[in-house]
């Protein structure tokens, strides 16, 4: 099986989460970046003009994700953790999901 752990933190919870399943699994970590990078006043949710405010309230706001050199059809087993932000994923994920969707051998689901 290949494998690879795709990530975002912006405060380092999900990486402490993400190297507990690289440990598990063997797989690479390979940490999520958007372009341009999140800022802490971007992720400050209490704003209401805040960058992850706006993408959360319009969901076609989406960042672009950093490239980050890994061929994503050439893997088996894809893991992708997240901060939950609004009870649901950050825009950066939902980039990286219709930006390689056509490349995942697996059907992707959302619950």
């Amino acid at each position: 099986m290949k494998a690879a752990i795709f990530y975002f933190t912006m405060s380092g919870n999900t990486e402490l989460a993400a190297k507990e399943v690289a440990e598990a699994t063997g797989a690479p970590l390979v940490r999520l970046h958007a372009e341009p990078p999140y800022t802490v006043d971007d992720i400050d949710w209490t704003h209401p003009d805040a960058r992850c405010t706006r993408e959360h309230k319009d969901h076609s706001l989406l960042p672009r994700v950093k490239p980050f050199g890994v061929d994503i059809s050439s893997l088996d087993t894809v893991f992708i953790g997240f901060p939950i932000w609004w009870h649901e994923e950050p825009a950066i994920i939902r980039s990286f999901l219709t930006t390689y969707h056509d490349q995942l051998k697996a059907e992707v689901l959302r619950f």
